[in-house]
């Protein structure tokens, strides 16, 4: 794990981790939750535009669940919300949230140069790291 300008960056074996597996699904829920709270929507308004169970909604609002893409995606057109306002805003979520609003409003060829110089920063890491 190293940091770049305060943004933690999480090695990927974590996810292996059933407990950072589990964070990951509650933050999914939480933020669901309070995208859904903002929206003054009930539970059972929610799950009934996205053709879900509310009993199901419930559980994913409580960690219990671990939703599917198609469920995320869903919900995200019905909350009006991009999707990374779904993931969690911690370790790797966290990071790409911050890369999104870095990239935000740059002309493709802006962000061609940035990926080509985050892949020699990588290779430069990797190297490093031997």
């Amino acid at each position: 794990m190293f940091t770049i300008e305060g943004a933690t960056i999480y090695n990927f074996s974590n996810l292996e981790d059933p407990a950072y597996e589990a964070e990951i699904v509650r933050g999914i829920g939480k933020n669901i939750r309070t995208l859904r709270l903002a929206r003054k929507l009930t539970q059972e308004a929610l799950s009934y535009k996205a053709s879900i169970n509310a009993k199901y909604l419930g559980e994913i609002e409580r960690g219990e669940k671990n939703p599917t893409g198609l469920v995320i995606f869903k919900l995200a057109q019905i909350l009006e919300a991009p999707i990374s306002e779904i993931m969690p805003h911690t370790g790797y979520g966290g990071l790409l949230m911050e890369v999104e609003k870095l990239f935000e409003g740059r002309k493709p060829n802006d962000l061609k140069k940035a990926i080509r110089l985050m892949e020699c920063f990588l290779d430069l890491v990797s190297e490093n790291e031997e």
